[in-house]
């Protein structure tokens, strides 16, 4: 009975992993571009930015930058309404 069980999670898996693969969108012959949707949200709800949260990213909407890529690398501030990717330096979240 415990192969059996084996068995069926190596199935269950290999199932899995079928439709993960078959709900990506197609973008060509062997190519997958997987899509991941993050909700934005202010500036000042954004957690605190440490040495712990390092590497981490989120999606603001409030920026004061005006568009993304004048704002690139620079430290995030609100009060705007520029949507725009931020990570976490270690110390600033940064527009990038």
């Amino acid at each position: 009975m415990t192969r059996l069980k084996g068995w069926m999670i190596v199935i269950a898996f290999i199932v899995a992993a079928m439709v993960f693969v078959h709900t990506q969108e197609q973008i060509g012959p062997q190519q997958v571009l997987p899509t991941i949707q993050v909700s934005s949200v202010a500036v000042a709800s954004l957690p605190t930015c440490n040495s712990a949260a390092e590497g981490t990213h989120a999606a603001v909407n409030n920026s004061n930058a005006a568009s993304y890529t004048a704002g690139i690398g620079a430290v995030v501030a609100g009060g705007g309404t520029t949507h725009v990717p931020v990570y976490c330096d270690g110390t600033n979240w940064r527009i990038g």
